[in-house]
């Protein structure tokens, strides 16, 4: 079968590297991939090393495209703005339906609302992934289109509170439930991590999107009401965007706080950090970064949002401490108790890491390779 993964990147972010992986998985079960990128420019220093490393990601993208690609937001600039008409969007959808024909390409299959717009557009059936973005729009409750989820020949949730609040908006949709999986570690040679392993002070560590979503400010005042109590720890933050950028410029002056950017060998920051914060308000529909931090065997504190539970706790194993809500806001309070007790009961401390990699195993790659494989043959037999 000839698959189209539409994405909105090739970057640093979970469902995306996620999307990469099973390419990974299912090609060798007699699968051929062809990689669409909406969003140029991708990260090829992201690229160069998933293809050393085996991944076959046959970026469809038109040359002229990639080469000017100053020139083509600019242009696209233009006419959003005159005409409301994306130009980029318009070249780029002829570009990629008339490959679709080329390839003979018999299914399509993307990640989040943006490209699900284009992917009903290129007249092939289609799978729709849900990792958050409908999520969004149904809990707050905002407008968005609704043809993606109606038109699809199948829409996967990814856990099953993402599949209940999917099947309350659309019932008369049919949707799937596919939990999402560890995604292997990818090697990023001569890459130096951007700071050190402090043995003398506990480390608590957050990654994610530069979005005000993820809670970055949630972290940041929580850890400081910690430090205010007395205790000796430093936060790392691992992210990179304008509203990091308003952060960095608030808490510049606090040593304790590092702002390390984007980190590529994420498995390695993992390594050197005693915990993991994911503080996502209103909505997460799973929260791969929990398992990134539960294989390294480090503890999460985590707000009771979305799928989040359904990571946490697996068969009676707990990964980490989930603090109560207030509105979808996980409590500030209750967050620096956690942090608390984490530096001082070494005891739960140990108890929760030797769990997170039991957790984060029962999430196999190959296990969520292999629902997809019985997904896209069903479709085909169609």
């Amino acid at each position: 079968m000839r698959i189209l993964l539409v994405l909105n990147s090739i970057r640093i972010s979970g469902s995306e590297k996620l999307m990469i992986a099973l390419v990974k998985e299912l090609i060798p079960l007699g699968y051929e991939f062809w990689t669409f990128p909406l969003i140029t420019p991708f990260d090829e220093e992201l690229r160069k090393s998933l293809e050393s490393d085996g991944y076959r990601l046959n970026i469809l993208i038109p040359p002229s495209v990639h080469r000017f690609d100053q020139f083509f937001w600019r242009l696209n600039g233009l006419t959003t703005r005159l005409f409301r008409w994306s130009f980029r969007e318009w070249y780029l959808r002829r570009y990629v339906i008339r490959k679709c024909v080329e390839l003979n390409i018999d299914l399509a299959v993307s990640n989040s609302y943006t490209v699900d717009l284009v992917t009903i557009k290129l007249g092939i059936p289609f799978v729709v992934i849900e990792h958050g973005s409908y999520s969004s729009f149904i809990v707050e409750n905002k407008p968005f289109d609704p043809l993606p989820i109606q038109k699809s020949s199948k829409v996967v949730a990814v856990s099953q509170w993402s599949k209940r609040l999917l099947e309350s908006r659309f019932p008369a949709k049919q949707i799937a439930m596919i939990y999402n999986a560890l995604v292997p570690a990818t090697s990023h040679k001569n890459r130096a991590l951007p700071f050190k392993p402090a043995s003398d002070i506990f480390t608590f560590c957050m990654h994610g999107r530069d979005t005000e979503q993820k809670g970055w400010d949630l972290a940041i005042r929580s850890f400081l009401k910690l430090r205010a109590k007395g205790f000796k720890a430093r936060l790392v933050l691992l992210c990179a965007g304008p509203y990091i950028d308003t952060l960095i410029e608030q808490y510049k002056t606090y040593d304790d706080i590092i702002f390390a950017g984007l980190v590529y060998n994420i498995e390695d920051a993992m390594s050197i950090v005693d915990a993991g914060l994911v503080l996502s308000k209103r909505y997460e529909a799973f929260g791969l970064s929990v398992l990134d931090y539960f294989q390294q065997g480090k503890p999460v504190i985590a707000g009771k949002v979305g799928g989040l539970p359904e990571v946490f706790n697996v068969d009676g194993l707990a990964g980490g401490i989930m603090v109560d809500t207030d509105d979808g806001i996980p409590r500030e309070n209750e967050i620096v108790d956690a942090m608390q007790r984490l530096i001082e009961d070494r005891n739960l401390y140990s108890s929760l890491a030797s769990n997170g990699p039991s957790i984060a195993n029962r999430f196999s790659i190959k296990t969520c390779a292999a629902d997809y494989d019985k997904l896209f043959k069903s479709l085909n037999e169609k």
